[in-house]
């Protein structure tokens, strides 16, 4: 299979996968006032979702490695159209929504690890750059999301850019071929010397956690929040469009330096977790012209690193790599889930500017243990490396 529709069919299957929870976000207005719940009940919307992801990711990487990409994919894209579907058709009340959420959570625990087993079996030249292609499927996912609101939402009804998203989701699982990344062995029998060692993988789980915390709280609540601050809420659309597309761009470009700078994907990923925190801090401001600004440097920073830890997973896991993504995939989801929970909470108990500070304090712890993680990571491939050069002797 070549590695042009393996790309392609990984990205297109990751955008659809989170595409459920965005569009909540983004129509947070319509669907609150038509279910009749507040920003706190969004917030355990989109929690529950991510908290779905969360406690199956593990689980989701192991099935991928035995199902294999193509089947896991296809079964992913499948089920994601058939959850906004029962979205659009269905939820009557918030309750509604939440199981179809929690579905759609289930389902997009197995997308990330995957995804990430296809390219690392069937993409042999320029891995990060492919690794940042289909990372940037999330912004693509919110940048649809947000051209939803003016364009659908608020022309013939939230309820139809469900109906449009599960019509591209169920378009996605045709298109997925089906020998994509064939079943392989999964981690409890791969060869332990050659990946690294369970407890620097949830080192990094733990950092990814915290900055993915804030990120997927701007991806949330980024409408909400510029409605409040004075934003008509079809140019707030608009400003999710355009802060998604600079979160695709970045994606992409720091995959491309990674590829050209071996070794410094980590250290990438903090410098962009420590520019991130600059643009939650212009979010909290609550002026404009610094929010429109703070939105795009949250999408292209704050939030573009995510493809960066991935890859250097797979690197540092060769013989499972949806297994290892998986329990980075874990850690990543629990923050997704905790974060706008928490973040929606802040907002009616305090206020965005206090919610948008918080997720910069985030930003800046999770770049600080994205660099621990990267140190024990290298030193427990050295010991390893060690280890066996001792044992060939």
């Amino acid at each position: 299979m070549g590695p042009i529709r393996t790309v392609a069919a990984a990205t297109a299957t990751t955008v659809v996968a989170v595409m459920p929870v965005f569009l909540i976000g983004a129509s947070g207005p319509f669907v609150r006032e038509d279910l009749g719940f507040d920003q706190a009940g969004l917030g355990v919307a989109v929690a529950l979702f991510m908290g779905s992801s969360a406690v199956f990711a593990v689980v989701g990487g192991r099935v991928s490695e035995r199902i294999g990409g193509g089947n896991a994919l296809t079964l992913v894209a499948a089920g994601a159209g058939t959850v906004m579907l029962g979205t659009a058709l269905l939820a009557q009340r918030l309750t509604h929504l939440l199981v179809l959420l929690a579905l759609g959570g289930f389902l997009n625990s197995m997308a990330q690890p995957a995804g990430n087993l296809a390219l690392a079996r069937g993409v042999a030249t320029r891995p990060a750059l492919m690794f940042g292609i289909r990372q940037a499927a999330i912004p693509v996912a919110t940048l649809l999301a947000g051209a939803s609101v003016p364009l659908v939402s608020l022309t013939i009804g939230w309820r139809w850019a469900f109906a449009l998203g599960a019509a591209l989701a169920l378009c996605t699982a045709v298109f997925v071929p089906r020998r994509l990344a064939p079943p392989g062995p999964i981690a409890a029998t791969r060869a332990r010397q050659g990946d690294a060692a369970t407890a620097p993988l949830v080192a990094l789980a733990v950092g990814f956690s915290i900055g993915i915390a804030a990120a997927v709280s701007l991806g949330s609540f980024l409408v909400e929040s510029a409605v409040a601050a004075g934003v008509e809420p079809g140019a707030a659309g608009w400003l999710l469009v355009g802060s998604s597309f600079a979160g695709v761009c970045s994606r992409i470009a720091v995959g491309w330096l990674a590829d050209r700078h071996q070794g410094t994907a980590l250290y990438q990923a903090s410098a962009l977790l420590l520019l991130g925190a600059g643009g939650y801090g212009m979010l909290a401001s609550g002026e404009p012209a610094l929010f429109a600004v703070g939105a795009v440097l949250g999408y292209a920073a704050g939030w573009g690193w995510g493809g960066l830890v991935f890859f250097a997973v797979v690197r540092f896991n060769p013989t499972a790599p949806a297994a290892a993504t998986g329990i980075v995939s874990a850690g990543a989801a629990g923050g997704a889930a905790l974060g706008p929970l928490a973040f929606g909470y802040l907002v009616t108990a305090a206020s965005f500017e206090v919610a948008w500070t918080l997720a910069a304090v985030a930003a800046l712890a999770s770049a600080g243990l994205v660099l621990f993680a990267r140190s024990w990571l290298v030193r427990d491939r050295a010991r390893r490396v060690q280890s066996h050069r001792d044992d060939g002797d």
